[in-house]
Order: structure tokens, then sequence, then C-alpha cells
């Protein structure tokens, strides 16, 4: 399970919504991965519009965890996420932006499936129009 920590994509929060979390799957037999992606925005990017970074990042997570799950002893079929508050938001924008990738291929591991196969999310943030 790819854990997305919550902090409204200016900050984020991996030591409450991360590491507590992934301490909880382990302790139920779940391999917990947190995902450290991009905050804060960046200059000039819209604030009415989710920040392309930690998009591009976990999509880049999806398929490196399904790229390392024999390694790893898990099932590349059963890559989920979990998040909370922007975490949650951004784990929903993975699980249904997934026909094209928003950056162009690095490697081979791009060439993996970047959909998870589930997703659940927690207070999921939410954009409002302005």
């Amino acid at each position: 399970m790819i854990i997305c920590p919550g902090g409204g994509y200016w900050n984020l929060f991996w030591e409450l919504e991360g590491e507590e979390v992934a301490t909880w799957l382990n302790s139920i037999g779940v391999t917990g991965i947190i995902l450290k992606y991009r905050v804060p925005r960046r200059t000039g990017e819209v604030r009415t519009d989710p920040a392309p970074g930690p998009l591009l990042d976990a999509q880049r997570a999806v398929s490196l965890v399904r790229s390392k799950a024999s390694e790893w002893d898990l099932d590349p079929n059963r890559i989920g996420m979990v998040g909370f508050s922007a975490g949650g938001h951004l784990a929903l924008a993975t699980a249904t932006n997934f026909e094209k990738r928003k950056y162009e291929s690095i490697d081979a591991i791009d060439r993996l499936r970047c959909r998870p196969d589930f997703a659940a999310v927690g207070s999921s943030g939410s954009l409002k129009d302005k």
C-alpha cells in the first residue's frame, strides 16, 4: 500500500499520516510505503488547479513499486494507495488519471502500469472553484 500523507499540497505530514499508518499496516501484514511527493507548490502554479508534481510522483511510485514487486515479495497486481486530506485527493487522482502519464518516460519502469489496483481515502481534500 502506497501511503499519500496530507498537507494541503503545501506541507507533507509524513510522520502522522505516513509513519503511523505504515506501522499499523505492517502490524497487520500489509506492506506500507510512504510516498514523499513534491511540496510546496511551485511559483506560478495555478492555486485552483492541482499542483502537477505530486501526480507525477505518484504515477512513478506505482510503477516503481510494481517493478520491485518480486524483489520485495509483493503481488504486482495488488498495489494500492491510501491517502489523507490532500494525499486522499492525490490517491484518487492517481487512480483515475492513468491512461497517459503526465511526464515523459524516463526508463523501463515507466512501461509498467501506473494505475493503482485500488485506492482508499481518509478525509480527502478538494479544490474549490473560485
